[in-house]
């Protein structure tokens, strides 16, 4: 892997949406469990998003949403490559060269054991050998809860 620079600054990206109507769940749309913990190092996820597969120049996202396995860096690895402070609301994957995050993919699901760990944040260099960020689902929580019931 190697390092990337930024100069901006994300520190909250979520946000709890409520509806006017149900929705009907079916095969193709369903609810997810919270998560019941935080996400570890080493844990094994399935990240899922609609963005940028082929040609990136072009932009031109999926039509069909794609999922790929990724395993959770530690706080240090992830601080070594990302020049933000990657704090416990936020949470770094990574896969291999050529294999992960990209434009389109923000807001797409990070998921682990059935639950929702996280929620694509960012990617630098779309799929350029460095970590791809995200929410930290646990880390909101409460919050996600109490904007749930009002």
């Amino acid at each position: 892997m190697r390092r990337q620079d930024v100069h901006s600054v994300y520190i909250h990206d979520i946000v709890v949406i409520k509806l006017e109507r149900l929705i009907l769940f079916n095969e193709y749309q369903n609810k997810i469990p919270l998560p019941s913990r935080p996400p570890f190092t080493d844990n094994m996820v399935i990240i899922a998003g609609w963005g940028v597969t082929e040609n990136v120049q072009a932009g031109v996202t999926s039509t069909y949403l794609k999922k790929l396995p990724g395993s959770v860096l530690n706080y240090t690895d992830c601080n070594n490559f990302i020049p933000l402070v990657i704090s416990n609301n936020k949470f770094c994957t990574y896969h291999s060269l050529g294999k992960g995050v990209c434009s389109g993919d923000a807001g797409g699901s990070v998921t682990s054991n059935g639950e929702l760990y996280g929620i694509i944040l960012f990617s630098f260099d779309c799929v350029q050998d460095v970590p791809d960020i995200h929410t930290t689902v646990y880390y909101y929580l409460d919050f996600i809860r109490t904007h749930m019931i009002e």
